[in-house]
């Protein structure tokens, strides 16, 4: 059995495009204004 990868980009709106840029960056695993703006969001 062959598994094809894809790869998906959402068409996010203008307003929230740079959250997804941070999410795919480890910058903020270590930046904790970063981290509690993703809880805050997670919440």
């Amino acid at each position: 059995m062959r598994v094809k990868q894809f790869l998906v980009f959402p068409k996010l709106p203008e307003k929230i495009r740079p959250l997804q840029e941070m999410s795919q960056n480890i910058w903020y695993s270590w930046n904790w204004e970063i981290t509690k703006l993703f809880i805050r969001l997670d919440a």
